[in-house]
């Protein structure tokens, strides 16, 4: 892309002069040895990384062996898993271990979902093969895509695990515990009195709902019911008595999670004022966890009170859903946050035992759990669908600026040009200039928004973005127009990431909700280029080319307000603005990122224009300088302790693929865009409304697809509808490429429109919904700004290497050869358009090796069925206790031992 830096003689000239004849081989030559060498430094370092993903982590996925099942009864198994290679692979669990409740999570691969599970602690006397290894228990569920996954694998199946992420920090002044354990709820208790064992004395009171689940296990502080008439009769026929007497227990064989128990409490013995107790409680013996039970303890307790005592008491709970509920209450939405409601057990309050209320965590410790209670449903943050509604679409408007601004300014070029009197590189660069500033600060602004909050970043951002279309409007200069839209594009890289890392944190379960809530945040790259077209088009035929812009800034002040009262408050972990902060800010890979690829970006752009070509020397000197920044960006991500952009990331295979079949499509759509609106104003003399019009069809499309989308994507392979896109992509470019000057609307270019958005929203929609899925919660943000990174610098590249092979044809003398030779004048479109078709082409041949089916889909149907099967039945036997009274003990596919069941305080 030429950029002048005189004016033309008069604007005609400036438009229609015909570049001059330059050789374009060494520049397609300079940018494959750029490519390789970068490529080259991205492998060496990559692979030397092999040690870091050897080891567990809190940020990709690492492969553990599944080294044995041990059954602890008929539904549930604790499984071990273990490094191959590395006997130091858990490594980064020591810290944990000693500061309170944390899981890890694993990934199911078919269905690209992740769950997260609670590790029991190490035995008291572990082999040496248990030594670095993980174990969890795990309840078979039928419906369970994970648990189920566990269960069918064979031993010595490779698992993806990652982790730790800490659920609850314990206070260090902790003198006494009570923990209301459910099901596999156990686990998080085991994990309590594994960090507290030497430090507080620790209550547990397990309920289960068969005898088996806590086979062996005897009561410490309760008598164990007595044996009724009717099971003395079952068991004089053979069958085996529900009700065990004490010393019944102790002889008969203890499943693995009581001799652990067993052990912990032989450990506890040895310590003065620091014992662990244990009861058994049984859904199908009738003895069941109830307020009193819980007040008897209480009461009972040999423990001053903490009020004149250095010290607290406390009551955790762990357990399914129901369970949790019973004891802690439901949780609900208060002052713009997500907040814990009143204890739904009044009868401690009303003995005095604490205030009735959650202790409200509020230590950046606290990672909430990848599966949300609310499901499939609305989520608590929102008060109304029509919140829940328009918070999407100024989420969706943000991906939408960069997009919104190019398609603004493609039907207006040549007015643009004509009233400014730029060049075509001018022209060029209005919309260069903003890709290129987004691409380049979206990693910046990503870690931005991870460790100071999205919500205000995100509303600053919209509110300056309507500010600069605003002054947009006013330029006079071409350089003030051009450097204007590159701040807007800064604008758009600042709300990109804090808009995902919301849209990430609020639909957190996968679900059909979130699919429609992705698809639609998706559609924004695509359609905000149309309807930017559609919209300026309208503009500069009422008025003028400058009412686009201000017509823009009205756009984005109403949604600026609409971010206001609709964005929920980010109550996600954050760091303060300390010294601390600031070395965990990667300031040197910022700048080698937004240095790097500015300089290979603008030094890519204007290289076969410049006055000596690719030989010119300030071109040249970008090139070379750029390259060497991005490959030090690499070298330095490799070992800085908080690198911006972890390497790792990109050892997934599938994360790779996913983002290189975007790249060639994404920069083959935008060079698209570009040139075939340049050739229905500049070849067939269309006004900037009539180019509009004749885009419309992408609009209309791309609404349908993306309804489309939402409802397939948890049904349909996303490899095939990646494939699906790739294909359209080709196709449509293909019916470009053979358009001619004096083809009818209908025959090529229609089609062509329809197909190419086609491409853009399938791909789209599958490309955001599996990054979102690669990055742990904490940094949603960076994921998505890696995400749109891409997708913005590749706009750049396309538009480098098309505006090449534009003026290479340009400058030779017309064909009189070949499909084009009785039309010249479509020559260098059609050479630009062959370019969009071998890179879309290319594409296609990656698809095969994609490994992802459907995503989002968490079966709803099967999660309303445990949660209904949670609440207890409406009739009761004789002398049981009345539903409201009767904490429920099943557990989901979550199993309440994982950190998808809440654990509260």
């Amino acid at each position: 892309l030429r950029y002048n830096t005189t004016a033309s003689a008069s604007s005609n000239q400036g438009l229609n002069a015909s570049p001059p004849r330059r050789r374009g081989g060494a520049g397609v030559l300079i940018i494959l040895l750029a490519s390789a060498v970068v490529g080259a430094g991205i492998r060496a370092f990559t692979s030397d990384a092999d040690s870091q993903s050897s080891s567990i982590n809190p940020h990709n996925f690492t492969p553990f062996a599944l080294v044995s099942r041990e059954p602890v009864s008929s539904t549930s198994s604790i499984f071990t898993f273990a490094h191959r290679g590395n006997p130091d692979a858990t490594g980064a669990l020591r810290d944990a271990w000693k500061r309170g409740v944390w899981s890890i999570q694993i990934k199911q691969p078919q269905l690209q979902i992740a769950r997260a599970y609670t590790p029991l602690p190490p035995l008291a006397d572990p082999s040496d093969a248990e030594l670095g290894a993980v174990r969890l228990l795990i309840r078979k569920e039928n419906k369970g895509e994970v648990s189920g996954y566990l269960h069918r694998l064979p031993l010595e199946a490779l698992v993806e695990l990652r982790g730790p992420s800490l659920e609850y920090e314990l206070p260090t002044d902790v003198k006494e515990i009570l923990f209301l354990a459910g099901g596999t709820g156990i686990a998080p208790a085991l994990q309590v009195t594994h960090a507290l064992q030497d430090k507080a004395r620790i209550h547990v009171m397990w309920a289960t709902r068969r005898r088996e689940d806590c086979r062996g296990g005897s009561s410490d502080t309760r008598r164990a019911p007595k044996v009724g008439m009717l099971a003395g009769l079952k068991g004089l026929f053979g069958q085996e008595q529900a009700d065990l007497s004490n010393d019944q227990e102790e002889n008969q064989d203890q499943n693995a999670i009581v001799r652990q128990l067993q052990s912990a409490k032989e450990c506890s013995k040895r310590i003065p004022g620091c014992e662990l107790s244990v009861d058994y409680f049984v859904d199908e013996e009738s003895s069941l966890i109830t307020p009193q039970s819980v007040l008897q303890h209480t009461q009972s307790s040999k423990l001053p009170d903490s009020s004149t005592t250095q010290g607290r008491k406390l009551i955790l709970v762990s357990g399914p859903e129901g369970f949790v509920n019973y004891w802690a209450g439901p949780k609900r939405w208060e002052g713009g946050r997500e907040a814990q409601g009143p204890t739904a057990s009044s009868d401690l309050e009303a003995e005095g035992q604490g205030n009735g209320q959650v202790i409200d965590d509020k230590e950046p410790t606290v990672i909430r759990p990848i599966a949300k209670a609310h499901g499939g449903g609305r989520p608590a943050c929102f008060n109304s669908p029509f919140t829940e509604v328009l918070f999407v679409l100024t989420a969706t408007m943000a991906i939408a600026m960069s997009s919104f601004t190019a398609g603004s300014t493609t039907v207006i070029t040549s007015f643009v040009g004509r009233d400014l009197g730029m060049s075509i590189a001018e022209i060029t660069w209005i919309s260069s200039s903003s890709a290129l500033a987004s691409g380049a600060f979206l990693l910046f602004f990503g870690r931005i928004a991870d460790l100071f909050g999205r919500r205000s970043l995100f509303i600053g951002s919209l509110g300056l973005f309507s500010v600069f279309s605003l002054a947009a409007g006013f330029s006079k200069t071409p350089i003030a127009l051009d450097v204007l839209n590159g701040v807007m594009g800064l604008m758009s890289a600042s709300a990109v990431p804090p808009a995902v890392g919301m849209l990430g944190v609020i639909y957190e379960k996968p679900s059909k909700r979130k699919n429609a809530a992705f698809a639609c945040f998706s559609a924004g790259n695509p359609l905000g280029f149309i309807f930017g077209t559609i919209f300026s088009g309208v503009a500069t035929q009422l008025f003028n080319w400058r009412a686009s812009f201000w017509l823009l800034a009205i756009i984005y002040l109403v949604f600026t307000i609409l971010a206001f009262f609709t964005m929920p408050v980010d109550d996600t972990d954050k760091q303060r603005f300390d010294w601390e902060a600031v070395k965990r800010f990667d300031i040197l890979g910022t700048v080698l990122t937004v240095a790097g690829t500015g300089m290979f970006s603008a030094a890519l752009s204007i290289g076969d224009n410049a006055p000596h070509g690719w030989k010119t020397s300030y071109v040249l000197a970008m090139l070379i300088i750029g390259i060497l920044m991005m490959i030090g960006f690499v070298f330095w991500e490799h070992f800085f302790k908080y690198p911006l952009m972890p390497l790792s990331i990109w050892k997934d295979r599938d994360f790779s693929l996913v983002l290189a079949v975007l790249l060639l499509g994404s920069m083959s759509f935008s060079s698209a865009a570009f040139w075939i609106a340049l050739y229905f104003q500049n070849i067939w003399h269309l006004s900037a409304l009539q180019v509009a019009v004749y885009l419309l069809p992408m609009a209309i499309m791309g609404i349908a697809v993306n309804i489309v989308a939402g409802l397939i994507l948890h049904k349909v392979s996303n490899k095939l509808l990646m494939g699906i896109g790739a294909c359209a992509y080709t196709l449509s470019f293909l019916l470009l490429a053979l358009n001619k000057s004096n083809s009818p609307y209908w025959a090529f270019c229609f089609p062509a429109l329809l197909l190419c958005v086609v491409g853009a929203d399938l791909e789209f929609n599958v490309a955001n919904m599996y990054v979102m899925s690669s990055m742990p919660r904490s940094q949603q943000s960076v994921a998505g700004g890696i995400f749109q990174t891409v997708a913005k610098l590749c706009v750049t590249l396309g538009f480098g290497i098309s505006t090449a092979i534009f003026n290479a044809v340009a400058a030779k003398p017309p064909s009189t050869s070949g499909y084009h030779a009785a039309d010249p004048a479509t020559q260098p479109y059609a050479s630009a358009f062959w370019f969009t078709v071998a890179a879309s082409a290319a594409s296609v041949c990656l698809v095969p090796w994609l490994r992802i089916g459907t995503q989002g889909c968490g079966n709803v149907g099967a999660e309303r069925e445990n949660v209904e099967s949670a609440q207890p039945q409406s009739t009761q036997p004789p002398g049981a206790h009345p539903p409201s009274a009767r904490p429920p003990t099943n557990e989901k596919d979550r199993g309440s031992g994982d950190a998808s069941a809440r654990q509260e305080v």
